[in-house]
């Protein structure tokens, strides 16, 4: 579930409605606590958030009765939920334009305005150039001139003159002239219209209706937010039809540089609200929902890519910074390595010539330390340069030492003796390791002599008997032969007898003698091989017309598999050929009764192969490695006939053809596998 696109994105609109709900509940706490909910009347509170609306609305309203008509006027005066008296600054007793006929009210207002005008005319000249105030008893008519620019706006009361109207001086042609009014504004019991007044009065009276359920809606929405975040997380990373989480689409960008674009969009946030210092209050609360609004899904998705890529390990690795350490570090690497092995490969004599530069340039730093007066630190270097050639000094004798150790006890016999390198330095665990091959090269030396020894004695057992039997056969029939010529009446039935077992034992050596210098002449690569384009699926078509009937004829079912396709290899077809007739004489004398035999050919990555399979009649307790050697025979008490180089023969031509020439053994099963690469 947790794999659905649909589980994300109902969760992730949840973790942002609830998160603006908190966020929200927070803001609304601390702003009644700032505009003080808990401590002051809801008249007070609406009083100080209505002022400057009404205030701005009066001012309007003075603007209005100074500028435009009555009609004008009595239209403003109906748009918004107030209802004005203006007077003239000195005549607060008669109002010079009013809309309030004593109705009900909630509170007022009394607000001094100064409303501006400006002249402008460029062929007439100004007699006053000085500013104008109140001390001088200056009553300044209503001006003839040209109006060219009217515009409206407040000063400090401090300036005004409670009174008159007065003006300004700014050009030889520019004037502004300031008029005073004072307008009372009643806020009524009930709103006649809509406006920006009853707008704002109506959240202030539902905000302090929340005062005290604020918390219980931000504490639960709180709590959902945790619940339905954590859920978020969990899911982050998965996909359906994966094993393993993986990150977004934003998951290429490296971490640093997306943590710098939030953290940027976060100053940008937040900076809205110290540069705007001049918004009012309204205007803020609007400008502060906006944010929270917007905010919350981009911390969200920040959210659930932290956790995407926490997941894949990837939230430290893929980041810029990463980057930089992982590169300073290789080149830092690589110059070591490249340092270490120049180092390494110096001649010993280099080694030493070097030590002894260095650490006469550490001399000549601390005597002229010495003599800079900073005695103190030459002695700290001192110390220190000398602990650390105490140190490598006793690392290296100690290693030198088990150098001794082990080359000694090496050249006492004991080559299977391994040196440990582990804590040595490069030289000498370079010397180590070849003080240990000589060991390894030593006892494979020994392993080998042994072998070759054994070997000997066991080829001179086996020929000796392969050709004592026939020899001794020879021998006894000849005998038999001349004591049966020397009777009178010589039997010519057994005479016939004796010379056909003569044949058959002459024909024996003889063929025992041409294997032993056919072995003798493939082991040492003295055949001449003529490589031509052979198709091994034919082969296997005529060794099985060849043998089928024989193995049949011995209780053997022969059973081949061969490719549709050719199978084409270069190899010499007379060694080939033997190779075939030597395994599958092999199989005809070992193979046992009643069970089948297998020849399988295929190709397999630019190879041809051919398998032969058979179940061997006796137990067989060598390896295949070893039946390959010289007079070797799968019967080890060499009741049947052979010479055990079939198979060491067919191993060498295979070998001089550019093939190769396996023998597996698992149990009874026999198994060769021959193989070719093959040509197109």
């Amino acid at each position: 579930m947790k794999k659905s696109m649909v589980f994300k994105v109902t969760a992730f609109i949840l973790c942002t409605v609830t998160l603006i709900m908190t966020a929200l509940s927070v803001f609304a706490a601390a702003g009644f606590i700032a505009f003080g909910f808990y401590e002051r009347p809801l008249n007070d509170i609406r009083k100080k958030a209505l002022s400057q609306t009404i205030y701005d609305y009066s001012h309007e309203a003075a603007t209005k009765y100074h500028f435009y008509s009555e009609e004008d006027r009595e239209e403003y005066f109906l748009k918004h939920n107030l209802y004005f008296e203006i007077y003239n600054r000195d005549d607060n007793s008669n109002p010079v334009a009013s809309s309030y006929n004593g109705e009900d009210y909630e509170f007022k207002l009394i607000r001094d305005m100064c409303i501006e005008e400006y002249f402008y005319e460029d062929n007439r000249e100004f007699s006053d150039t000085d500013t104008t105030t109140a001390d001088e008893t200056l009553t300044y008519p209503e001006p003839d001139v040209v109006t060219d620019d009217v515009y409206s706006g407040a000063l400090s009361y401090d300036t005004a003159v409670p009174g008159y109207p007065y003006y300004e001086q700014i050009g030889p042609n520019e004037r502004i002239v300031y008029y005073e009014y004072t307008v009372v504004s009643y806020l009524p019991t009930e709103y006649f219209t809509t406006d920006a007044i009853s707008f704002i009065d109506y959240w202030i009276k539902t905000l302090y209706s929340l005062k005290d359920s604020i918390y219980i809606i931000g504490g639960v929405n709180a709590i959902a937010f945790v619940i339905f975040l954590v859920m978020l997380c969990c899911s982050a990373g998965w996909k359906k039809g994966e094993e393993r989480p993986r990150t977004a689409l934003f998951g290429r960008i490296p971490f640093d540089v997306f943590t710098a674009v939030y953290a940027v969009a976060s100053v940008l946030g937040v900076s809205l609200f110290f540069n705007n210092y001049h918004v009012d209050e309204f205007d803020m609360i609007i400008l502060s929902v906006l944010v929270i609004i917007i905010g919350a899904p981009l911390l969200i998705s920040y959210i659930y890519s932290f956790a995407a890529r926490a997941k894949t390990g990837e939230l430290f690795t893929n980041t810029v910074i990463w980057f930089i350490i992982k590169s300073v570090l290789r080149v830092v690497r690589y110059l070591f390595r490249g340092v270490s092995k120049v180092l390494v490969n110096l001649p010993a004599f280099w080694k030493t010539l070097v030590l002894l530069i260095a650490g006469a340039v550490m001399s000549f730093i601390i005597i002229a330390l010495t003599h800079a007066s900073a005695i103190e630190f030459a002695i700290f270097l001192w110390l220190v340069c000398g602990t650390i050639i105490s140190i490598l000094a006793l690392y290296i004798t100690y290693g030198y030492d088990k150098l001794r150790k082990g080359s000694e006890r090496i050249a006492r016999g004991e080559v299977g003796h391994r040196i440990d390198s582990t804590y040595m330095i490069p030289s000498q665990k370079k010397f180590a390791e070849t003080i240990n091959n000589i060991g390894g090269g030593i006892s494979f030396a020994l392993d080998e002599r042994v072998k070759s020894e054994r070997f000997k004695t066991e080829l001179i057992t086996n020929v000796s008997h392969d050709l004592k039997t026939p020899l001794t056969s020879i021998v006894n029939y000849v005998d038999l032969l001349k004591n049966e010529r020397a009777q009178e009446k010589a039997d010519e039935a057994k005479i016939d007898e004796y010379i056909e077992v003569l044949e058959r034992q002459s024909g024996r050596l003889r063929k025992l003698t041409e294997d032993l210098v056919e072995a003798s002449k493939a082991s040492t690569g003295n055949l001449d091989v003529m490589p031509t384009p052979i198709d091994l699926g034919e082969m296997v078509s005529q060794t099985e017309g060849e043998y089928a009937e024989k193995l049949l004829t011995l209780g053997l079912e022969l059973i081949v598999r061969r490719p549709e396709i050719p199978l084409t290899i270069m190899a010499d077809g007379k060694h080939l050929s033997r190779i075939f007739d030597n395994l599958m004489n092999n199989i005809e004398k070992y193979a046992l009764p009643g069970t089948r035999v297998y020849i399988d050919a295929c190709e397999h990555a630019g190879s041809a192969y051919v398998v032969f399979r058979n179940t061997s009649r006796y137990e067989l307790k060598i390896s295949g490695e070893e039946l390959t050697e010289r007079f070797v025979r799968g019967d080890s008490s060499r009741h049947t006939e052979g010479s055990g180089l079939g198979l060491s023969i067919a191993r060498s031509l295979a070998e001089l053809s550019g093939g190769r020439l396996d023998i597996y053994i698992d149990g009874d099963l026999f198994k060769v596998v021959l193989g070719f690469d093959v040509i197109k």
